[in-house]
């Protein structure tokens, strides 16, 4: 989202992207962690989930929606998290 938005516990967030890569590319994660709660201490390694991508394709708009749910966020808790894709790019060394 482009702002902090309010969880009740059971939502989806719907998340949109446009991914591109001049060779294609062969994987996309959703990286996240719960990086503040009045409750215990701040996680300091991410999770990762997989999104489904079309693996022959150099561009494409992303839909999904993210379960919260399964985070089991309390008030105020907050989220970081980012997305990694991974390329087709093939490095071909010549001797």
């Amino acid at each position: 989202p482009k702002n902090n938005i309010n969880v009740v516990g059971n939502e989806l967030l719907p998340v949109e992207l446009k991914i591109g890569d001049d060779f294609g590319y062969s994987k996309l994660l959703l990286h996240y962690k719960l990086s503040s709660t009045k409750f215990g201490e701040p996680e300091t390694k991410y999770h990762s989930i997989r999104i489904a991508i079309k693996s022959n394709s150099i561009e494409e708009n992303v839909y999904y929606n993210w379960d919260l749910s399964q985070l089991y966020l309390a008030v105020d808790d907050e989220i970081s998290y980012y997305f990694q894709l991974f390329d087709n790019d093939d490095v071909m060394a010549t001797s």
